[in-house]
């Protein structure tokens, strides 16, 4: 007799891609301008008149990772970013 399935379990992104949410917000802080903000949710498909306050940066990037965490879309981010910037995860 076959041992019965595994339960699913929701996948954990950033075990996935071995950032933490912590590591993505600085990195994004560091790296990127609100300009480069905009266009970077441009290009993984967040629409940028959803987040709001969009003059403030570090709520600008708490609403890009929680949107990106929710939509399972981590992994997309950080693809982008590396591509965007090749040193920014070492």
């Amino acid at each position: 007799m076959a041992p019965p399935p595994e339960p699913w379990r929701p996948v954990n992104e950033e075990a996935l891609i071995g950032f933490s949410i912590y590591d993505i917000k600085l990195m994004l802080k560091t790296c990127f301008n609100l300009a480069e903000l905009r266009s970077l949710c441009s290009d993984i498909n967040i629409d940028w008149e959803d987040l709001a306050d969009r003059e403030q940066k570090s709520l600008v990037i708490d609403q890009i990772v929680l949107t990106c965490k929710r939509h399972f879309k981590l992994r997309e981010l950080v693809t982008r970013v590396r591509a965007l910037r090749p040193g920014a995860f070492v």
